[in-house]
């Protein structure tokens, strides 16, 4: 993915942010999230799908790692309980589609990772400022096979 910074506007410059590709085999998928999933700090993980945010969610939840999923496909209900986990540091991983990316406030974020790559730049932009709310740094991470 080209991401053409000339088309990206934003009212002042984040420099706080660290961004890293990481190529890997199909099967070091799960081991590679698995592991960041597993550190300190709050982690987003954006999936394409509502049925790729359960199955991630599903298979971090396996290894013991707290994790709440979210996509348009859980009720208000869910989403707010999901959020209102997430937001108290209850739940430290939130693994989401889009749906994530715009509209929600969360302080301390520390790491985004695009598990699925966002197919346009503004996309990327929206899922990776979730780590510099408020002047707070942060990394972003895409994984790629």
């Amino acid at each position: 993915m080209q991401l053409d910074v000339e088309k990206c506007t934003a009212t002042n410059p984040v420099s706080s942010m660290e961004h890293h590709v990481f190529v890997l085999q199909s099967s070091d998928k799960d081991q590679v999230n698995a592991s960041i999933a597993s550190r300190e700090g709050r982690t987003i993980f954006f999936v394409r799908t509502q049925h790729g945010v359960d199955r991630l969610a599903d298979r971090l939840a396996l290894k013991g790692i707290p994790v709440r999923a979210l996509h348009c496909g859980k009720t208000q209900a869910v989403h707010n309980r999901t959020l209102a986990q997430f937001k108290s540091g209850a739940t430290k991983v939130l693994v989401a589609t889009d749906v994530a990316a715009r509209g929600i406030h969360v302080d301390d974020v520390s790491h985004v990772v695009h598990v699925d790559a966002p197919t346009d730049p503004k996309d990327y932009l929206h899922r990776a400022g979730r780590t510099v709310r408020a002047g707070e740094s942060g990394v972003v991470a895409t994984l790629t096979t």
